[in-house]
Parts: C-alpha cells; structure tokens; sequence
C-alpha cells in the first residue's frame, strides 16, 4: 500500500538504479545515481515546460499546501514508459559527475 502512494516514475527509475547497480563499480552506480537526481530537479525530462517534475510535486503536497494529495504525472506504473525511464539515465554532456582516478 506505501508504493501506491509514492510516485510510479521514481518507482520505476529506483527499480532500474538498484538492477543496474548489481556488479558494477560504485563510481559507476554514483554517475547514474547523480544523473537521475539531476533529472528529478528538472521539469519532466523530455517535456520541458510541461509542469513541475514529481519530485516538486511531492514537496508541494508534503510541505507547501500540505494536502498529502500528490499529483504524479504520469499517474501510474503502467504508464511509465520504458523511454521515459531511459531519459533519466542519459549522459548530462558538460554536466556529467566526474569522479577522480585512484
């Protein structure tokens, strides 16, 4: 019941990230941890202009009008493309975290 309230693109994004993670190097894990992250604090990646990404949108409903009524966009799993998914682990070009050799 928790994971019905939370938001079904971070669902599925967390999903990839914790698959992904099994094996690889963590410099690796945190390049794609930190290119999600920066995805959720743009508007909807693909969609500019089009609203305030979920990660706006539970704080306004948390913190802001306090109503505890998100409004996720898109408002189910299984409307969560596999595309839409893949935008949050794209490279973020000058952006990228580069993490120093040892």
């Amino acid at each position: 019941a928790t994971l019905r309230r939370l938001s079904p693109t971070a669902i599925k994004v967390t999903l990839r990230l914790l698959r992904e993670a099994e094996g690889r190097p963590l410099a690796a894990c945190l390049q794609a941890e930190f290119r999600a992250a920066q995805r959720f604090l743009q508007h909807r990646p693909g969609r500019e202009g089009h609203g305030p990404s979920d990660f706006f949108e539970g704080i306004r409903a948390a913190l802001v009008d306090k109503d505890k009524a998100p409004r996720w966009s898109p408002a189910a799993l299984e409307q969560v493309s596999d595309a839409a998914v893949d935008e949050y682990f794209a490279p973020l070009g000058e952006r990228e975290l580069e993490l120093p050799v040892p």
